[in-house]
């Protein structure tokens, strides 16, 4: 059997996406967990604790923006990554995703090779991890559609 380089919690909306990303990230060696909605992922995260979570922002229910502040609350989860997958690409939503716990903000359409890359470093512990709501505000807000590692990296992170 294959060993598992850990496990993600998917929280995307659209069927086809879901999959996707499930059968990508599990031949990459990741064990998946997968939820339509954020209460769907509430729910999935009183019995498991993933290593990361990739969410949406466009749910049904409850959005992205809500689901990771419910996430943030739980103490167990305050340090979980989360990376937001999103097609809103205004700076609003990139501040507002970032502030509700986001770490990380890849636009949609997703390049696989880079969110690859960058659950690697992430899990890898190559990237260090601050909760977007320390970030406050920054000098230029980057546009979703530059999502590489290191952009990405770049723009969500506390610098010190």
């Amino acid at each position: 059997m294959d060993r598992q380089l850990g496990t993600l919690l998917v929280v995307e909306d659209y069927d086809d996406v879901r999959t996707v990303l499930r059968l990508l990230l599990q031949c990459d060696h990741y064990r998946v967990l997968e939820a339509a909605t954020g209460r769907q992922a509430l729910n999935i995260l009183k019995t498991e604790s993933p290593d990361l979570i990739i969410m949406d922002l466009g749910l049904p229910e409850l959005d992205g923006f809500e689901t990771m502040r419910r996430i943030r609350k739980n103490e167990a989860f305050q340090d979980t990554p989360i990376i937001v997958l999103t097609a809103y690409t205004g700076p609003f939503h990139y501040q507002a995703a970032l502030r509700a716990g986001g770490n990380y903000i890849m636009g949609k359409p997703v390049d696989f090779e880079e969110l690859e890359e960058l659950i690697h470093n992430i899990l890898a512990g190559s990237i260090t991890t601050h909760r977007g709501s320390q970030l406050g505000t920054t000098d230029a807000t980057p546009p979703l559609h530059s999502h590489s590692p290191s952009q990405v990296a770049k723009h969500s992170l506390v610098n010190h």
